[in-house]
């Protein structure tokens, strides 16, 4: 917390399990992010729980952006944040830069509102794993990368992550 002012931070980056320790041991803290230079908390790598993000914004009195990434996308794709991205707390936000789809296992598009396997398309997507085309095959169709999300995408254009179908 004293790194904040000591080093005129303006941005930390964290996961959840983070945040959620700064949440618990942040007596006499609270002031921490309340410099000229500081601008948001960005949440990355793991589900941000409602309750945590609301506890982490009321206590401290900043914003925290949610995004949405993988290693295979290089950086975020979804945003949930400040300014010019629009922010809706409890999802991981819309698309920047990229396509979404959400589909059945078979392949077909869902409706708004239906849960469906999250699939992303765009510039910052990987081209392939190192010496493994199997395991490239397994996860890139057609220039659509397979996250292995399940995700639901609401009549907002918000989307949340509502399961795995797989993990690595």
């Amino acid at each position: 917390f004293n790194s904040i002012y000591k080093f005129r931070i303006s941005h930390f980056i964290a996961v959840p399990t983070i945040l959620s320790f700064m949440d618990k041991f942040s007596e006499s803290y609270e002031d921490s992010f309340l410099t000229e230079d500081f601008k948001f908390i960005v949440s990355v790598a793991a589900k941000l729980e409602v309750h945590l993000w609301q506890n982490i914004e009321q206590k401290f009195k900043t914003q925290l952006v949610n995004v949405y990434g993988l290693t295979e996308t290089v950086a975020g794709s979804i945003f949930c944040a400040t300014g010019i991205f629009p922010r809706k707390i409890g999802t991981i936000g819309v698309p920047v830069d990229c396509e979404i789809k959400l589909t059945t296992d078979e392949g077909t598009l869902v409706k708004t509102g239906e849960k469906g396997n999250l699939w992303l398309k765009g510039k910052h997507v990987f081209a392939g794993y190192f010496n493994n085309k199997l395991a490239t095959d397994n996860i890139l169709k057609d220039g659509w990368l397979d996250t292995g999300d399940v995700a639901i995408q609401d009549k907002e254009g918000f989307y949340t992550i509502a399961g795995r179908t797989k993990n690595v």
